[in-house]
């Protein structure tokens, strides 16, 4: 599969999170501007998840590759994909990080 289906990928599991975490009872009476402010706000939390998860797997000469690239965002995407798809448990890792997140959001996500 292809970088651009696993982006695909995560991207529609991501938004299913979102709307499962939304879906709690507790966001029912919430109007549709702040809904969308939560909806953000859930998604941004998430990309940490993601991005925090991968930096923990990364070794030092890695981490030290990216800052070389940082400027350059085709290139560091290039380089952060590269190193992603060195990990084959990876997603999984991300499920189940995500998955606590959604859960604990859920319970504690700000009205």
């Amino acid at each position: 599969m292809t970088t651009d289906g696993i982006d695909a990928r995560l991207e529609t599991y991501i938004e299913g999170l979102v709307a499962a975490v939304l879906a709690n009872p507790r966001f029912a009476q919430i109007d549709s501007a702040k809904k969308s402010q939560l909806e953000e706000q859930v998604r941004e939390r998430f990309s940490e998840v993601i991005l925090d998860t991968l930096l923990a797997r990364l070794t030092d000469e890695q981490l030290i590759e990216i800052d070389k690239v940082k400027g350059e965002m085709g290139e560091l995407e290039k380089k952060i994909k590269e190193y992603a798809a060195s990990f084959p448990d990876l997603a999984d890792e991300f499920n189940l990080k995500l998955q606590i997140e959604a859960e604990a959001l859920k319970q504690h996500l700000p009205l």
